[in-house]
């Protein structure tokens, strides 16, 4: 395998930066990792990856964002991402959010109510009829308690009204998780 060169700007979805032949791990969960000479091949990356994981109980989760605002999507990813999670897919309505739910089986989705075709609800009804299990984080900004309450009995985990704030949505990842 190659080795791993940079300075971080090219592992920045690994939260990882390589300087000087060191390894820093750089949020608030973790300080210094490890220090190791010379360059890291691919698979010793994944091992120390899988290293900080099980030492830390850091559990970085894969998560599908389905919102029909481009914004939002973006957003939401970039507050994921910050938080050391990754986002395996982003879809902009219904049928796609399906779609990549059944190919990708992210641990968690988050998912807007109101979108044009199929809305958040019918979203959430076909993916808890395939996977009962799946964690689903309902997410609207229309103020309709009704909504929460629904969304609640189809099988969403917990429910956000929007605008969503940084710190508010990390927590709530880290909640389902441990669900």
């Amino acid at each position: 395998m190659k080795p791993i060169y940079g300075t971080g700007d090219d592992l920045l979805h690994k939260k990882i930066n390589i300087t000087g032949g060191r390894i820093v791990y750089s949020t608030s969960r973790i300080g210094l990792l490890a220090c190791v000479p010379g360059h890291l091949t691919a698979r010793t990356w994944e091992q120390l990856w899988k290293f900080v994981q099980r030492c830390w109980n850091f559990k970085m989760a894969k998560i599908l964002i389905v919102d029909d605002s481009a914004f939002a999507r973006n957003s939401l990813r970039m507050i994921f991402e910050s938080g050391g999670h990754e986002v395996v897919g982003r879809a902009a309505d219904g049928e796609q959010a399906v779609q990549l739910f059944k190919s990708l089986h992210p641990e968690i989705v988050t998912l807007d109510y109101l979108m044009a075709g199929k809305n958040g609800e019918e979203v959430l009804k076909e993916i808890i009829q395939y996977d009962p299990s799946a964690r689903v984080i309902m997410l609207s900004g229309s103020g309709d308690s009704t909504i929460e309450e629904r969304a609640l009995q189809i099988g969403a985990k917990l429910y956000m009204e929007k605008p969503i704030v940084q710190r508010d949505i990390l927590k709530v990842i880290d909640q389902v998780l441990k669900i």
